[in-house]
């Protein structure tokens, strides 16, 4: 089984994407808000790094059947089709594990301080959603 802290950033970076990505619209406003003076480019760096560690970890935490569709999914690239053969399932099976799975990762990203345009202060937000 491939392990996830070794696989490359990128992945990470499309796979919070996926999940969480806001607009440019929206991370201007939660810049605004939170009264932040940072370089744009270097934010977004800081942002981007946090966001690949957060999503390593979500990942990492999945049970098996979810972690193994998500790593071939997102970081092998393959479709929901191919990620069903590879793993011997049918494609319903496949396309309901990554689902789940990204909705698994989705609320844990949200309950650790993330949501559409990133990191938010814990101040700025509500309690946390409890993790199903």
């Amino acid at each position: 089984m491939t392990d996830v802290r070794a696989l490359p950033v990128e992945n990470d970076v499309r796979l919070h994407a996926a999940l969480v990505a806001g607009s440019e619209e929206a991370q201007e406003r939660a810049r605004t808000a939170a009264g932040q003076a940072v370089p744009h480019q270097v934010e977004e760096d800081v942002l981007a790094a946090a966001a690949a560690r957060q999503v390593r970890q979500a990942v990492a935490d999945l049970p098996a059947a979810h972690r193994q569709a998500i790593l071939l999914a997102y970081y092998d690239g393959l479709t929901y089709r191919e990620v069903a053969q590879a793993l011997d399932i049918p494609e319903g099976t496949a396309k309901w594990r990554l689902r789940t799975a990204l909705h698994r990762i989705g609320e844990r990203l949200r309950a650790e301080g993330f949501d559409d345009a990133g990191p938010v202060a814990l101040a700025d937000r509500g309690p946390a959603p409890p993790l199903v």
